[in-house]
């Protein structure tokens, strides 16, 4: 049914008048939801729709105010249920498209927008979570939040600010690598996993089995993955560094110690912000729900004073002005102001893990996943809803195709409307085997 769905940038009446129905059967509860926004880059690509008698493809923030430029990034709000009652549910609200990241006084008035209709659904917006991108953390503090206070009055409404926390823990990460980290009690030196790294390779059984070059060295879209960010600063990592400490000679250095609590924070640090399990483990405690009595509650107020210490040098001993910091000290105090505001809406328990972008990145990694640009979508693939069958995607001038079994010597660009069917060519009179492309349309 929501193939037959025109999704243009904006709202979308026809899904509002669907999504409000949904909601007005939910409970009280049911309607606390999060809200999180993020961008994507896209494949400038224009159409001519002649039932419509317009070109699409423009940048397009919809009720008709569109640019002349072609759209090659997408911004889209999605909302996000938070409870964990069983009735887990998430909806795009709506996108749009412009020529460029979208300029600060923009966002900022679609961040109230989308609140504001979030309200008038009669949803409960409860908290925000976006990347700790620069327009992002200015439009934030122009409507009067930070790391101190994270909450914003909307409608009368306090609505708590955050920041994704996959995001910060890849950013600690880059920080720690680059410059190493100076706490309370001395040097976090990333040399010092570089040593254990070298031990643990040359004995057996490995205890580190994760750790990798890639690890030490990210580049390319390893540097992108959570996973990797959380095998480097794991327990296992910090708890091995605190063991080697032990043996001078042929461990590591007594500094080490100061890396290996640095790690084992981070660590907990993460933890409690993507709490998912609902039985704890004993060494993985804070993996737990948020409730009254949970330990997340004590470990804020002790890991608050911590990363207060933290600071970030540069080879000349300067202090870097990084956001990471501060991003961290807002997340903290951002879930500490979460528990308050669930215990006056009679909540049991929720999992931090909700509050996050990972629905907004998913939602990305299908429509890549569908897009004829392989890996860059265009702007029809948002407008046209949900993707039929991969193999009946209609490919736009100079698309790459990407079939399963697809012939690596094969030629990866297809005409409008076609799709390659490579073939084996006989060889001529000594001549090497070589291909040839036929092009077949699209039915």
């Amino acid at each position: 049914m929501l193939e037959k769905f025109d999704f243009c940038p904006g709202i979308s009446w026809k899904l509002t008048s669907i999504l409000m129905k949904r909601v007005a059967k939910l409970t009280n509860i049911d309607k606390l939801v999060a809200i999180s926004w993020d961008e994507t880059k896209l494949k400038p690509y224009l159409r001519y729709i002649k039932s419509n008698d317009c070109i699409t493809g423009y940048a397009d923030y919809g009720n008709g105010n569109r640019e002349n430029k072609p759209a090659d990034s997408i911004l889209i709000f999605l909302v996000k249920s938070i409870t964990p009652s069983g009735k887990s549910w998430k909806q795009p609200l709506g996108y749009h498209l412009s020529s460029g990241p979208v300029k600060s006084n923009v966002l900022k008035k679609l961040i109230e927008f989308w609140i504001k209709f979030s309200i008038a659904i009669d949803l409960k917006p409860i908290i925000t979570v976006c990347d700790q991108s620069s327009p992002n953390v200015k439009d934030l503090r122009d409507l009067g939040v930070s790391e101190h206070n994270p909450v914003i009055k909307i409608d009368s409404r306090e609505i708590i600010t955050s920041f994704d926390p996959p995001h910060i823990l890849k950013c600690l990460r880059n920080l720690f690598l680059q410059h190493g980290v100076w706490t309370n009690k001395g040097y976090a030196n990333p040399e010092h996993i570089v040593m254990l790294y070298g031990i643990d390779r040359q004995s057996s059984p490995k205890f580190c089995t994760k750790l990798t070059d890639i690890h030490l060295h990210p580049f390319g879209k390893q540097k992108m993955k959570v996973s990797v960010a959380a095998e480097l600063l794991s327990y296992t990592v910090g708890s091995l560094l605190n063991i080697l400490t032990r043996f001078e000679k042929q461990g590591l250095p007594p500094e080490a110690n100061i890396t290996s609590q640095f790690v084992l924070d981070v660590d907990a640090l993460f933890d409690s912000f993507n709490g998912a399990q609902k039985r704890m483990r004993s060494s993985k405690k804070l993996r737990g729900p948020l409730h009254e009595g949970s330990p997340h509650i004590d470990f804020c107020e002790e890991i608050e004073e911590t990363v207060k210490g933290w600071k970030i040098l540069d080879k000349e001993g300067h202090v870097v002005q990084t956001p990471t910091i501060k991003s961290v000290l807002w997340g903290i105090a951002a879930y500490r102001k979460l528990l308050e505001t669930f215990s006056e809406n009679h909540v049991d328990e929720v999992f931090i893990s909700e509050c996050s972008q990972d629905a907004l990145e998913n939602l990305f990694g299908v429509a890549k996943y569908y897009a004829a640009h392989y890996h860059t979508p265009s702007p029809q693939d948002f407008k046209l809803g949900p993707p039929r069958k991969k193999s009946t995607k209609r490919c736009p001038l100079g698309a790459r195709v990407r079939s399963p079994g697809y012939p690596p010597w094969a030629p990866r660009w297809a005409p409008i409307g076609y799709t390659a069917c490579p073939t084996l060519r006989a060889p001529a009179s000594g001549h090497a085997q070589n291909s040839v492309t036929k092009w077949a349309p699209i039915k």
